[in-house]
Order: C-alpha cells, then structure tokens, then sequence
C-alpha cells in the first residue's frame, strides 16, 4: 500500500504477465511465416519480474509489492488409505466395455509400473474397489448353481424316468437353452451382467418343463409302438408324439412367460432395473420351447428305442391314482372346490401383507460402504481426516477386513458434491474370510457407533448404488420435509429421526441438517468506504482474494495447465 497499488492494479499486472495471443504471420517471396509469441511457463520468477507500475520513474514489479511461490490448491477433499494419507486414483470404463476385460488389462498394465513406484517409496493398494469382484462372484454363484441344479434335475428325471438315456436328452434342455439365450441377448446389444444371469438362474428350474413332457409321450408312442400288430416308422411316431403334446406345452410356457411382461415393460426406474432379468427369462423359457419342439426329438430319435420305456414304479402309480381321484373330487363338488380356492385366494391376500418383504435382495458381495457425515455442519477436512484415521484404525483390527479407504469431501472433478463434513468408507473384505457377512456389516455398525456425534450407514457397494439410481437415496425409506425456514425444518427432522428410530427393525438412521453452518456475516459500511474512495467490488474482491484466491491466469506446462 506504500506504493499506492491496489489489488486490481496487482491482478491486472499479472493477467498482463501471463497473456497468450497469437501474432499471426508474415508472407514472404514463396512461403507464408507463422509468427509464435511466448507461452506462459509455470514459474514464479517470470512472474514476478512482471511490472505494476511506475513510481518516481522506477518500475515497480509484483516481487517489489508481493510474494510470487507455487502453492496448493483449496482444498474440497482429501482421501485415506489404510488409514494413512495418500492418493487414491478412481477409473472407470467406457460405456459398453467389458468390466472384466477392462480391469484385467488395467491390472497388467499397473503390475508393470509396480517397480517403479516401489522404487520411490509408494505403496500401490491396487484394489480398493474392484468391481470386477462382483461380476467374478456373480459367474461363479451362477456357476454354482448350474452344478447344484444339473445334480437335483438329473436326479429327479431319472428317478422318474429311471432310464438315463432319457434323462440326458432332457437335461440336455438347460445348458441348449441358456447358450441360445446368450446369443440372442448379444444379438440385441445386451451384455451377461448381474441382472440378466439372475434371469438365467431364476429359469434355471423351468427350463427342462417342456422337454420332460416331450420325452416322456415319446417313450410312451414308442412303447405302445412296438406292441402294435403293424409298427409304425420310429420317425413318424417320434414326429406325431412332439405335436401330440405341442399345444399343452405352447401354453404352459406362454402362461409362464406371462408373469414377466409386465416387468419387461414397466416404464418406471425399478421396471428399466430389473426389464434385462425379465428380458433374461423369457428368452432361456422361450428357447427351451424351442429345443423342446426341434433338438429334444432330433436327440430321441438318435438314442431312445422302444424298450428304453420303463413302467411306471408302484408309488407314482400310487401319486396318479390320488391326482386323479383329486380331480374327479373337484369335478363333481365344483361349486365346493371354487369357494375352497376362492377361500384360499383371500386368506393369501390377508396374509401377504404381514410376510417380510424387500424389493431388492441383500447382496453379499464381500465390499461395505460406510456412509458417515457429522451431525454439526461445517466440520473441517482435518477434522474429518482426524476421525477417519481412528475409524480405519479400529476397523483394520477386524481379522477379516482386507482393505479400507475414505473419501472425504468432493473431489475437483468428482460426481459427488459433499462438503467437508460427509465422507464414505469403502471396506473389502478378505476373500478367504469364513466371517458371516452379516455379522461384519453388524460389526462395522458397532464401530461406528462408538463415535458420537456422527452419523453412519453401513450398506453394500450394489444396495448404495442400485437405492441411489431407484429413489435417489442409498437408504430403502426416505422421509423429505419442505418448508421455507430452515432452522424449523431442522427441529421437525429431528424429533421424526428421534421417532422413527424406536421402530423395531430401524437401522443407519440419518439426518441431513439443512441449517447451522457455521457463517462469518460480512457488513460493509457504505459511508466509511466512501471516505476511503472504496467501491464494494474492491472489497469483496480483496476477501474473496485473501480467504478463497483469485484466478488471474494460467500457465501451461505441456499439455497441463496451472492456475496462478
């Protein structure tokens, strides 16, 4: 201020310092001359030699008045790893592009660059968050089940078949089905992801319905068949017993396919969700009809003979006399046996309400994510990192815990718009842990809850993410009030937490504060400035400059460009 410069005159100076312009080019005889002016460099002493003004004819430059070093941004977050600070580095793939491809590749690529890192004393947690992991646990659940449900399904065909040549053509249904499916789900520019290999396992039990029929009126023909005076060809009977039973298994897989339509086009959120497990299912039942009605007789014809037929064993003739003295029960009382369903019907209705339900079901991936924000808005960066230490610290003394990290605040870039007081925990558990996953999450929640003045949600990586693209929150209820005064809404919040939070079954309750943060009000006085000769925007200007910084200009390094 011995100078009389003020801040503009100090900016104005150093936007000069840092001006990039074009000079365009000068032609000569035979050839045109591209003129390049200098690129501001990120260095301190150029601009610092930057000239202000003049005074008392000696030129005043910004080093006279001011202090020109590289400094670090504001901040807007920081990160934890394993309860130390670091960098965490978040990638995600193109759209469409194959999750486990993408991170295998990514993997190799950052195994090459380990050395070197090691070299510099970094230590690289490579999989924080990998959700490759999900799709890996997803094929091998699938993978699972395939194996459970061809061991029951091969042995309940051949316990009533008793005969394993049949038996193999109708299991043959599944693996013929689920492959036609894929195909066709790639055709239509679907991928195997979560949802549509629910639908593959959820069609895994309905798939071999309409090959067992076929099989079985099949043996049947080829039995009577050959204790005809005159045999009939082998093809021609195998042909009329396929569309002998053609309609009845035409409309029992229409009846099933029914059930999914209007999941399949449901315009809502949940509808769009789970539209590709619906989409899943009614192509693996519609090939399945497909194979029962072509491969299923093509296989018949190939390994089944007459005397492949076995009689039906003594207890399913026993089953069949009781099924059809049940039917011919109801036939002759139809009035009876339609008040007993109608009956039936209503006392399921009743009931239904009263059955614990949930929309979506609790994955168990092996990765929580910790919500956790202060009760008192505002709360420092430092003080969240404070926290998030001691909070990493205890949750690493779990023996099945892998990994942990948190993310406080918002990164510059980031999706997430927090303020320095929410943060989110991401914990990987150890692949090898026998720990019931239930009882980690529980675990987590106890850890949380001996910090006061915190509040925390314990959830999966799948729930947070599938409850924030459903209903925009990760919670599976949320309560929102409206209203014009903050501070009023803020005690209604409270007391409805307060409530709600005696619920029996009620966890991660949580409240969003509106209001209370901290503020430092800023008055000027308009006849005091007068006086000085200061206009407002030289005021704010000079606190917005002096507690946030002032952008004047960048500098560019290569294809990176700094802020000054």
């Amino acid at each position: 201020t011995s100078y009389g410069f003020t801040l503009t005159d100090l900016a104005d100076a150093a936007r000069q310092a840092l001006a990039l312009r074009g000079a365009g080019f000068v032609d000569v005889a035979h050839q045109r001359v591209l003129i390049q002016t200098p690129i501001p460099s990120p260095d301190p002493t150029a601009i610092a030699n930057a000239v202000v003004g003049v005074r008392n004819n000696i030129p005043i430059t910004i080093a006279d008045i001011a202090t020109v070093r590289q400094e670090r941004a504001l901040r807007s977050g920081d990160s934890l790893i394993m309860g130390r600070p670091g960098v965490l580095l978040s990638l995600a793939s193109q759209y469409g592009a194959n999750t486990l491809d993408t991170t295998r590749r990514l993997e190799a690529a950052l195994h090459d660059m380990l050395p070197a890192m090691k070299a510099q004393g970094i230590t690289v947690y490579p999989a924080l968050h990998r959700p490759a992991n999900f799709v890996e646990v997803a094929l091998h659940s699938l993978e699972h089940s395939l194996v459970i449900a061809a061991v029951l399904i091969l042995a309940v065909l051949y316990l009533f078949l008793r005969d394993w040549r049949s038996a193999f053509i109708t299991f043959l249904a599944i693996p013929l089905s689920l492959l036609a499916a894929a195909a066709l789900l790639d055709k239509m520019g679907n991928t195997l992801n979560t949802m549509t290999l629910g639908g593959f396992a959820v069609a895994l039990g309905v798939l071999v319905d309409d090959a067992i029929i076929g099989i079985e009126n099949i043996l049947r023909r080829l039995h009577e068949n050959a204790g005809a005076a005159i045999p009939r060809p082998r093809l021609s009977v195998i042909a009329e017993a396929t569309l002998e039973v053609r309609g009845p298994v035409i409309f029992a897989t229409l009846v099933v396919i029914a059930i999914f339509l209007p999941v399949l086009f449901s315009s809502s959120v949940q509808g769009h969700f789970l539209g590709p497990l619906a989409l899943a299912f009614i192509l693996a039942v519609l090939a399945s009809l497909l194979v029962a009605l072509t491969a299923t007789p093509a296989f018949a014809a190939l390994m089944l003979r007459a005397r492949d037929y076995r009689a039906d064993a003594a207890w399913i003739r026993k089953l069949k006399t009781w099924q059809a003295s049940a039917v011919e029960t109801a036939q002759r009382h139809l009035a009876v046996a339609g008040a007993v369903v109608a009956l039936a019907t209503v006392a399921a209705l009743v009931t239904l309400p009263f059955l614990p339900s949930s929309f979506m079901p609790d994955f168990r991936e092996g990765h929580f994510v910790m919500q956790v924000s202060s009760s008192v808005p505002g709360t420092s960066l430092d003080e969240m990192m404070a926290v998030g230490e001691r909070i990493s610290r205890d949750v690493l003394k779990l023996p099945y815990v892998a990994t942990i990290e948190q993310q406080i605040g918002r990164a510059q870039l980031g999706e997430d718009t927090w303020g320095t007081h929410q943060s989110e925990f991401h914990v990987e558990l150890k692949k090898d842990a026998t720990v019931d996953q239930a009882q980690a999450e529980q675990a987590l929640r106890d850890i949380l809850a001996h910090y006061p003045g915190l509040q925390s949600e314990v959830v999966t990586f799948l729930g947070d993410r599938i409850s924030e693209s459903l209903t925009g929150e990760t919670a599976d209820i949320a309560i929102k009030l409206f209203g014009n005064q903050l501070d009023a809404l803020d005690r209604a919040g409270h007391q409805v937490a307060a409530a709600i939070s005696a619920v029996p079954g009620v966890a991660d309750v949580q409240f969003g504060a509106q209001s209370a943060t901290p503020t430092f009000i800023l008055s000027l006085d308009p006849a005091a400035m007068a006086a000085s000769g200061l206009k407002t925007q030289d005021v704010l200007d000079a606190v917005g400059t002096d507690f946030s910084g002032l952008v004047v200009g960048q500098t560019y390094a290569g294809i990176r460009s700094v802020n000054v």
